[in-house]
């Protein structure tokens, strides 16, 4: 039985809490259900990204410490990177989770605060023959935060078992406690077990669980059963989800995306920029590690070539290694870095106030996740945009069933399977809008602010692709495809060709850059490609060899914007390459038929030996004198060397 002292929220204490957490004030409603948890009653949180849901863990925390200065909190976050935030925004000294583990730095106010996960248990074990768990039991820090696969390890069992540490805990805070249902069969499972730490620690120690998209419906009553929340023994409050400075522009992709090329947000760097200021910080989300790769390198192609190797455009993702996230997340903070490709990982909790624009770019698995992504943008409540694209698919056609093709009646069984809520995200109803779908599914009252969506909003960013970019990296390529050689030089096509064919797309790229630097404005720090895209590159070194006029180049880059300012002065340097890559190929051949020859020669001065089977000799013949050589059997085929 629970013999502590409930703690009473006096008026002193608020003002300590206050304080300590370098907040004005506390909303009311995060001072009503502080009382609570110091009560010691369970307590269920759903709120809108960024609205402070974390108070809930801090201040209830702190008013244990100002009772009991040995009082511990334990708090339970899905990934690396939101632990870490819990450590580096709690109001007490920092163990920075990413750093290597040197001496404890960053002192602010309190206790200290430590995240243990397989990442930092096992450093600190091996960097400095540390062991975190001990550290925790012995009382050294006052906020324990760990992943649902380290909660249910045997490494942390110790902790859980140890009678002090159990003595001194007073709260279990569940931050994105959705994802015990919502996607604990696949993306965390671990996250179903949390329930089963309830039966292993004292009854009168208060949980809260916080969500910005847990569904007032069949999922939440889960989540609570889940979890072991009672009916009727816990407090539940619901603010609005809905963050009314984002505005919501859903989208379709015009342009594919399985490729290297994303025209789609090629508009995210503009050709006019002159420095990385010039950029707005964007978060791009993309589902795979891959996909974020691809788009991360098609971005890197849009800068100007100063800025290549400038950090502006950085990916963020589980591969990278716990030192260089940290590296992206503080160049995204200070704005350094203007643009980053995450997967999911940058999805759940992690504060980056100021980020302007969030890029969904394709279909999340959940309208909860998609929620949680595009409430990455504008923290600090100032205006913001949340552009979710979907494929074209995804879009509802006014169509009879009957007249279907057979792709559109595909396309329809694909809506009807997929998540009906992120369908009408992108096909909202005629009377409707994307917001008002958000509003309803997750129980807030529609409204429509200034910025409201892609219905309601006059003036909408620039998402248009530039013209020229869009010719640059998807040129029409039938034009000189039907050209043929006209004998004066032979394709560089065969496997012996393959040296020249790497020298001529050197030479093209070389010609370009030089050009480019030639003719180019001197305030433009567009790359050589803004001239002659890369595709069209390609298509010259292919059919290089049929530029034997003038008449043929033009046919071959028909679609080049510049053609005529440059094509006398790229024909001479087509001729001029063609003749010297023609003259060494020849004397190439040449080396190639004497070494053939050479190699002839020497197979023809060596004996060639033939095994043919002949007939085994019989007894007869052994007893003419004529018997089987040593060591071969009778009655079997033998050979015999000619």
């Amino acid at each position: 039985m629970d013999t502590r002292k409930r703690l009473v929220l006096t008026d002193h204490t608020l003002s300590v809490l206050t304080e300590k957490l370098g907040y004005p004030k506390l909303q009311d409603w995060q001072v009503t259900l502080t009382k609570h948890i110091l009560d010691g009653k369970d307590v269920v949180l759903t709120a809108g990204t960024g609205c402070g849901k974390t108070t809930l863990l801090f201040a209830p925390l702190l008013a244990f410490r100002l009772e009991d200065p040995m009082a511990i909190g334990l708090s339970i976050t899905p990934t690396k990177a939101l632990g870490r935030d819990q450590v580096c925004r709690s109001p007490f000294s920092v163990v920075a989770i990413l750093r290597p583990f040197q001496e404890r730095s960053a002192m602010l106010k309190g206790i200290p605060a430590v995240a243990i996960n397989e990442d930092t248990a096992s450093r600190a074990s091996s960097n400095e023959h540390r062991d975190l768990v001990n550290e925790a039991i012995n009382g050294e820090y006052g906020l324990v935060i760990v992943s649902p696969e380290m909660l249910t390890s045997n490494r942390f069992k110790p902790l859980l078992n140890n009678q002090k540490f159990r003595d001194r805990l007073r709260l279990v805070f569940i931050d994105e406690c959705h994802l015990v249902e919502e996607q604990g069969s696949d993306f965390r499972p671990r996250y179903k077990e949390i329930g089963q730490l309830r039966h292993r620690l004292p009854s009168f120690i208060p949980w809260i669980a916080v969500s910005a998209t847990l569904p007032n419906d069949q999922t939440f009553n889960q989540v609570m059963v889940s979890l072991g929340f009672n009916p009727g023994c816990y407090i539940y409050n619901h603010l609005p989800i809905d963050n009314p400075n984002i505005c919501y522009l859903p989208q379709f992709f015009e342009h594919p995306i399985s490729g290297s090329t994303f025209l789609d947000i090629t508009w995210l760097i503009p050709s006019t920029i002159t420095s990385a200021a010039d950029i707005t910080k964007s978060l791009i989300f993309c589902n795979t590690i891959n996909l974020g790769t691809r788009v991360y390198r098609f971005l890197q192609k849009l800068l100007p070539q100063p800025l290549h190797s400038n950090e502006v455009v950085l990916p963020y993702h589980s591969l990278i290694s716990d030192e260089g996230r940290l590296h992206v997340m503080e160049r995204f903070r200070s704005g350094a870095t203007r643009i980053v490709v995450a997967s999911d990982c940058f999805t759940w909790g992690v504060d980056v106030p100021d980020i302007r624009q969030v890029i969904v770019f394709d279909l999340p698995s959940s309208f909860s996740k998609l929620v949680q992504q595009i409430g990455r943008a504008g923290r600090d409540k100032e205006q913001a945009y949340a552009i979710t694209y979907a494929p074209p698919w995804v879009k509802d056609i006014n169509k009879d069933p009957d007249d279907l093709t057979k792709r559109e009646a595909t396309d329809l069984h694909r809506r009807e399977k997929m998540c009906q809520v992120l369908r009408a995200w992108f096909n909202p109803p005629l009377t409707s809008c994307p917001r008002e779908v958000f509003c309803i599914h997750f129980g807030d009252k529609p409204s429509h602010p200034t910025n409201c969506c892609i219905k309601h909003n006059l003036v909408l960013p620039n998402m248009v692709p530039e013209q020229s970019r869009v010719m640059a990296f998807t040129p029409k390529r039938t034009k000189g495809s039907g050209l043929r050689s006209d004998g004066t030089y032979a394709p560089f096509a065969t496997k012996k060709d393959g040296l020249l064919r790497d020298a001529i797309s050197d030479m093209i790229s070389t010609w370009t850059r030089r050009t480019w630097d030639e003719v180019r404005k001197k305030n433009s720090l567009l790359p050589p490609t803004s001239f002659l895209s890369q595709e069209l590159q390609d298509h010259l070194c292919e059919r290089f060899h049929v530029i034997t006029s003038i008449e043929n180049l033009s046919s071959l880059l028909g679609d080049w914007p510049l053609l005529e300012q440059h094509k006398t002065r790229l024909f001479s340097f087509c001729q001029e390459a063609l003749k010297g890559l023609d003259d060494l190929r020849k004397e190439m051949r040449e080396k190639y038929e004497v070494r053939d020859r050479e190699e002839s020669e020497m197979e023809k001065g060596h004996s060639l030996k033939i095994r043919i089977p002949i007939q085994p000799k019989t007894r007869r013949d052994e007893s003419e004198g004529e018997g089987l050589e040593d060591g071969e059997p009778p009655k079997k085929r033998r050979c015999k060397e000619l």
